[in-house]
Parts: structure tokens; C-alpha cells; sequence
């Protein structure tokens, strides 16, 4: 049953891949290039009011995700249901009907938010009872990612290990107390690949994964090791219909702000360029054994709502890999079109979840969206977008509270300026996402800001 208000059901695998190759990326690598997984850790993500599950590491077993033969007398799967009767006819009738649950095709609702790009003044907001506290500023919105089976955030800037020297634009680094913060809310991973990925070098690559990994993150799009970038990012994720899809998550950016990758360590930061090393990637996955790839990259022109040349060529040659099912995009700090492209589709780009820019580029720099893409896996491993839908939300100002904004429009107490703020911002989201998604109405029972 995937995570319904409060229960985090989505399990990181760690892929553990033997390597075969050079300390340089290669585009195109073959799938028998010796990346392949051998064997795979099972970490459990969970909500801080659930007891931790087992961290043992075991084995994956294919067999899970693929079907039983008719005619095998072998015992089913244990984890498809209790152990059959050992009589011959019981065991043919039980491998039937595992069969057609398997054939039945699966369901898995992934929920993607804005970019998490922590500016000293939303640092200094952050404040508790008992220390640096970011699980407020994101309250307002858990409700929405806890309702989906996997929450997938952009943690756009580094991390301190500590807490100590921390600093904002245009070089950050942030406190290590927002991983904490994005677990409470429901997240189960996070991108990494950005702009700001190299802003405190190779230590401030390792310090961030190192604090995601404290708190049971996952991450994509940067590494510590050649070994750790040459190791899918999957997810199995447990949905409601009882059978676990395993998702895969890729992030690459488009550039580094003038920072350079040193040539004794290209695995640091994923690029963009060449596309086909993100392909690659995406296919390895795939052989690991994913369902689901999804696809982060961050990209684009700053504040600007039409997506790029660039951003669009970039999509179509991802989109044109049958390995490649969802496109996230980030950076532009305003929300960008959704489109559905057959059965794929991408989401040229989300706001900002959590920014201190308080909208003096552009008013829309205050606004960023929660989309909720439901994907279907057919038995025989077809994938496609059946919906998609969205909350906007909004910045609030002093607070960085990420407010969304149906629920808080319903507020019979708003004061008249902050109803037109939120109406301007509901009315800059829709336009900009277009008809490629449905507002997702506000459960009048949901908990609101």
C-alpha cells in the first residue's frame, strides 16, 4: 500500500554496480559494459512516525517483477501471497491467478515539487523550539506529497555536514537540518544536479550526499565515487494495488556557474550534454531492473515561462529513448508548461518550492507547483502517463511557508492584498502549465496552511 497521509511506503535501492570501465564517462556505453547491478541494499525511507524498517541487505529478486510459468509446480513468489497447498490442481490454480495479478497493469502516483534553493534569509526563518527547523516552511504542503506513492524533491544548492559556514547567493551552502525537513514531509529522494552543485567543490558534493544519506534521502545526479555514479538510483515503491514498482530517478544539469569539474573526478556532477550519457544511464537502469525512469534536469532561462530552444531539443531527444518515461525540469525559478508527448510526458519546470527571491526578478519567482504524475506499467513492462495533476503554491513572504494556494484562497480571513497576491499567483501557474494538466482540487478535509 503506497504511503497515504503520513506513511512513507517508497524503499531506496541502492544498486551496487561492478565496474568495468575508465574514470571518464563514456556516451553510449554498452549495457554489457560491466555496469550491470549484482546485487542491491535495501534501505527503507520512513516518516518519522513510523518504527525504522530492517536495513538488512538481500538480494533482488527478479522473479518479483516478472511472472511465474503455467506449467512450473515451483512455489509462486513468497511476497505474492501466502504459500500455496501443496497439492498439484491448488498449485496450478494459485500460479494462475498470481499470473493474471501479475498481468494486471500497475499503477504508481509520483509527486514533484520546485526547486529547495535555501537563501540566508529563508536560513535565518528557519528557526524552532529546539534549533534550526525547516519542517514548517513545508507543513502547509506534506499533505500532497504524503497522498502520492513517491515523493521526488530538487535540493538545488550544497549542504554543511555541521551547520558551519554557511552562506547564500551567489555561492551556497546550506544547513544540514533540511534533509530532516524534507523526510517529515514525505520525500523519499532528491535530485542534486544543478547550477550550484559545485559551488563548494568536490567536499561540498560529498558533504551533501553524506548528510541525504544520514537522513535516509536518496539522490541522483551527483557522486562520491566512480562506483557510486555508475549505481542506478532506484526506488521500490509499494502501491496500492499491493504489488511493488520499481522507479528509477536520473538528474543532470546544464552547466555549473563557471565551476569546473576537476578531470581526476568527472563523476561529481552528471551534465546534461552529451544527452546520450544520460540515456545511457537511463537504460542501465532500466537493465537493473527499473519499471519507471524518471528523468531530472535542470535547465532552461531564468524567469522565463516559454521554454528555451535548447530545454525543448534537449526533451525531444530524451523523450525519443524508450528508456525514458517522465521529464522534471528545474532552474528556470518560475513554473514552466506541462506537455504530454504520446505516452510520456514533461514538466518543463516547477518554481520554486522554497527560494528567499520573494519575487524581485518576477513576481512568479513566489510561485511553484506540486504535480502528481500518475504512470501506468502493464505486465508486459509497457509504461505510460494516464494523468496528471497539480497544486500550485505559493512563497509566502517572512515565513517562506510553501503555501498552496487553493487552500489558502479558501481562507474567509485573508486580508485583501494577500487575496490578490494569491489569486495573481493561482492565475501566472495555470497559464504557464497549460493544457497539458488538471488543477487537482483541494480535498475540503485536507490539511491546509
Amino acid at each position: 500500500m503506497g504511503h497515504r497521509w503520513g506513511l512513507v511506503a517508497a524503499t531506496l535501492v541502492s544498486v551496487v554496480a561492478s565496474i568495468g570501465m575508465a574514470g571518464t564517462r563514456q556516451p553510449e556505453p554498452s549495457v554489457s559494459a560491466g555496469r550491470l547491478a549484482s546485487q542491491a541494499q535495501i534501505r527503507t525511507a520512513v516518516d518519522p512516525q513510523t518504527p525504522p524498517a530492517s536495513a538488512d541487505v538481500e538480494a533482488v529478486d527478479p522473479g518479483v517483477l516478472g511472472l511465474v510459468p503455467d506449467d512450473s509446480t515451483a512455489r509462486p513468489v513468497a511476497t505474492l501471497g501466502p504459500t500455496p497447498p501443496t497439492d498439484d490442481a491448488a498449485v496450478a490454480a494459485a500460479t494462475r491467478r498470481i499470473n493474471a495479478q501479475a498481468r494486471r497493469p500497475q499503477q504508481v502516483r509520483i509527486a514533484v515539487t520546485g526547486d529547495v534553493l535555501l537563501h540566508l534569509p529563508v536560513v535565518n526563518a528557519a528557526t524552532g523550539p529546539t534549533g534550526r527547523d525547516f519542517a514548517p516552511m513545508l507543513a502547509p504542503i506534506a499533505a500532497v506529497v504524503r497522498e502520492a506513492d513517491l515523493g521526488l524533491c530538487h535540493l538545488e544548492v550544497p549542504l554543511s555536514r555541521d551547520g558551519s559556514a554557511l552562506s547564500g547567493y551567489p555561492v551556497f551552502q546550506g544547513p544540514p537540518e533540511i534533509a530532516a525537513a524534507l523526510v517529515s514531509t514525505g520525500y523519499a529522494g532528491c535530485s542534486t544536479a544543478s547550477n550550484h552543485s559545485m559551488d563548494k567543490g568536490a567536499a561540498g558534493v560529498r558533504s551533501t550526499l553524506d548528510v541525504l544519506d544520514a537522513a535516509g534521502l536518496g539522490h541522483a545526479g551527483t557522486a562520491r565515487s566512480l562506483g557510486e555514479d555508475a549505481t542506478p538510483t532506484l526506488y521500490r515503491v509499494a502501491t496500492s494495488a499491493g504489488r511493488d514498482v520499481v522507479v528509477a530517478h536520473v538528474s543532470a544539469t546544464y552547466g555549473l556557474n563557471g565551476f569546473v569539474v576537476p578531470a581526476d573526478q568527472p563523476w561529481l556532477v552528471d551534465p546534461i550534454d552529451p544527452v546520450t550519457a544520460i540515456t545511457a544511464e537511463a537504460s542501465l537502469a532500466r537493465a537493473a531492473g527499473a519499471q519507471v525512469i524518471v528523468v531530472s534536469v535542470h535547465w532552461g532561462e531564468e524567469y522565463q515561462v516559454e521554454p528555451s530552444a535548447y530545454q525543448r531539443a534537449v526533451a525531444a531527444e530524451l523523450l525519443a529513448s524508450p528508456d525514458v518515461d517522465l521529464i522534471v525540469g528545474h532552474h528556470a525559478h518560475v513554473v514552466q508548461p506541462i506537455e504530454r508527448v504520446g505516452d510520456k510526458a514533461v514538466i518543463y519546470g516547477l518554481g520554486n518550492l522554497l527560494s528567499g527571491q520573494g519575487g524581485r526578478h518576477t513576481p512568479g519567482t513566489q510561485d511553484g507547483v506540486v504535480v502528481t504524475v500518475t504512470m501506468s506499467v502493464s505486465g508486459a513492462g509497457e509504461v505510460a502517463v494516464t494523468d496528471i495533476g497539480y497544486v500550485p503554491t505559493w512563497v509566502e513572504p517572512t515565513s517562506y511557508r510553501a503555501l498552496p494556494v487553493p487552500a489558502s484562497l479558501a481562507d474567509p480571513s485573508l486580508s485583501p492584498d494577500r487575496r490578490a497576491a494569491l489569486e495573481a499567483s493561482l492565475d501566472r501557474t495555470v497559464t504557464a502549465i497549460g493544457a497539458g494538466a488538471a488543477q487537482t482540487p483541494w480535498q475540503p478535509g485536507a490539511p491546509g496552511p
